[in-house]
């Protein structure tokens, strides 16, 4: 009896042995197909953000799952990152940020857009509400991969559940059998967990296959976007001297124009008059001038075109009465328009008027500037009709019966000065720029100076910011032009008699400075260029500037001048 029971103890603990090699066997199984599933490329980068966009001056923090990564910022002068992945916007425009684990064996590139801070706080809504997307989905995807290994995992363990509830059944039978009943369940159980390791490993080559074809294709991308900002690269220098000079209409303060199929129109003023011509070939043949506004008994000057809309508008001043002490000063603004491009004019509109109550003073109002405001055809104009001398920068708006809706732009008083002169455009960027004149620094033996001012909206506008001011004491720079090239850098044009020791509109020269491209908020009299000499005559007097068809044109005097820019 002792024999029996000491025999079926021994037969006991070797199916128990064997049980537990089982056991061990699924468990090491069971672990290892985890690991498998859920095991990430030690070599991807998991970046939640495919393009930034952060605000002049702001920062960004870049959100990543993967650790100890790389970055490198294409073009610093649009943006910076530190080793944290903290992105500092620093001038208005694009750049690429590439992003590399520290093997340099995963690469990811992110666009960074650097927009004036009011932009971004536009687009902070959407951007949220991209997120609360893209993080609805990801949630998705995950319970998805999360809920197939689940499955798996299951099936393991009840498989691996009823061959030790067949052996508990089986400890009574012979170690033969035990043997044989362990064998064929442990053969089974490789075979299964075989199978879903290798789709594992499957679904895994996938991936990474279309990961290192996402990373070759945004490489590509990169390289050749980093060969394009070359072409719009910062002027250095302007070569005036080199330009092509010619003559325009004949007459006085001419201006030159860019139509929007390509061909040029040109004005000038000359006995009272308004004469324009057309050039097709960008300024070097004119057509025979012809009148395009004139008023009986009025001298007319002040030229300005802009198109819109199929309609070209030339404004222009009116004066009767202003250099005869025995008469009252009368001015107008006024406005004519042409519906064939230039070939024949009409009268549209009286802007403003006025007769100055004595006879001895010469003010009014002066120098129209036509442009779009809020998709609105808008002039501004200098107004010194005003008591004790100032002078103001104002606007009106064409409602299309009248013009209205008066504003004060740039206030005289409040500066201290007779601002004028104005000359403004809309930046590419949607801003919008004027330069005046200004006699701020008269007290200081600087008669007039030139100024900027900037609009988010064309309605509100900044105090005026010193641009140029001339050198020597008692010389003076007047009548700015204002022109965006392609780049975003500003030139500006003015006359100034600061090479002459004798001082007066008879010793004056036209010239022009340009910006480095910062953004115009942020811009001051150091971010512009040494003056250059356009003319060096005093013949190209009360000059313009205008961009267009990639040549950068100033109008002065009776001619103007030309230079390509590429």
């Amino acid at each position: 009896m002792d024999n029996l029971y000491a025999d079926w103890i021994d037969e006991k603990k070797k199916k128990n042995k064997y049980l537990n090699i089982i056991l061990t066997i699924v468990l090491v199984i069971t672990i290892f197909l985890i690991i498998v599933l859920n095991q990430k490329d030690n070599y991807e980068i998991s970046i939640k953000d495919q393009e930034i966009k952060v605000g002049i001056g702001m920062h960004y923090h870049l959100e990543s799952n993967s650790k100890n990564l790389k970055y490198k910022m294409l073009d610093l002068n649009i943006a910076n990152v530190n080793v944290n992945g903290d992105i500092t916007g620093i001038s208005e425009g694009s750049t690429n940020l590439i992003i590399t684990s520290k093997d340099n064996k995963d690469y990811k590139v992110v666009k960074v857009l650097v927009k004036n801070s009011e932009e971004v706080k536009e687009s902070v809504k959407e951007i949220k509400q991209e997120v609360k997307e893209s993080v609805k989905e990801v949630k998705v995807d995950v319970k998805e991969p999360v809920k197939e290994v689940k499955e798996p995992v299951k099936e393991v363990k009840q498989e691996v559940k009823e061959p030790v509830k067949e052996v508990k059944e089986e400890v009574k039978e012979p170690v033969k059998e035990v043997k044989q009943e362990v064998k064929e369940p442990v053969k089974e159980v490789k075979e299964e967990v075989k199978e879903p390791v290798k789709e594992v490993k499957q679904e895994v080559k996938e991936p990474v296959k279309e990961i290192k074809q996402e990373i070759k294709e945004p490489v590509k991308e990169v390289k050749e976007e980093v060969k394009e900002p070359v072409k719009e690269k910062k002027i250095n220098k302007i070569y005036w001297l080199s330009g092509i000079e010619k003559n325009v209409a004949g007459g006085g303060a001419s201006r030159v124009y860019t139509l929007p199929n390509g061909k040029l129109i040109g004005g000038s003023e000359k006995n009272g008059k308004i004469y324009t011509v057309i050039s097709s070939d960008n300024g070097d043949t004119w057509s025979i001038s012809k009148v395009a506004a004139s008023i009986n008994g009025k001298d007319l000057a002040n030229i300005n075109f802009f198109y819109d809309s199929g309609i070209l508008y030339m404004a222009y001043r009116a004066t009767s009465g202003c250099n005869n002490s025995s008469s009252k000063c009368y001015t107008s603004l006024n406005v004519s328009v042409s519906h064939d491009e230039g070939n024949s004019w009409q009268y549209h509109s009286k802007i403003i008027e006025h007769t100055m109550s004595n006879k001895k003073e010469n003010r009014g109002y002066w120098e129209p500037y036509l442009g779009l405001i809020d998709n609105k055809l808008t002039v501004f104009y200098s107004n010194d009709s005003i008591a004790n001398n100032w002078q103001n920068i104002e606007s009106l708006t064409w409602n299309g019966t009248k013009w209205t809706n008066k504003r004060i732009i740039s206030n005289g008083k409040e500066h201290n000065s007779r601002d004028g002169m104005p000359s403004w455009i809309k930046l590419a960027n949607g801003m919008y720029a004027l330069v005046i004149e200004s006699t701020k620094y008269r007290y200081d033996n600087h008669p007039f100076v030139i100024q900027i001012l900037y609009s988010q909206n064309g309605i509100n506008w900044s105090k005026p910011k010193d641009v140029y001011i001339p050198k020597g004491k008692g010389s003076r720079a007047a009548a700015p032009g204002i022109a965006e090239l392609p780049n975003g850098q500003l030139v500006v044009s003015f006359q100034t008699d600061e090479d002459s020791s004798k001082k007066g509109n008879d010793y004056e020269i036209c010239k022009t400075i340009y910006s480095d491209g910062v953004s115009i908020e942020h811009l001051t009299k150091n971010n512009f260029s040494k003056s250059e000499i356009v003319f060096q005559t005093t013949d190209g007097l009360w000059p313009s500037i205008h961009y267009g068809n990639n040549w950068l044109y100033v109008a002065g005097g009776s001619k103007y001048k030309k230079i390509q820019i590429n």
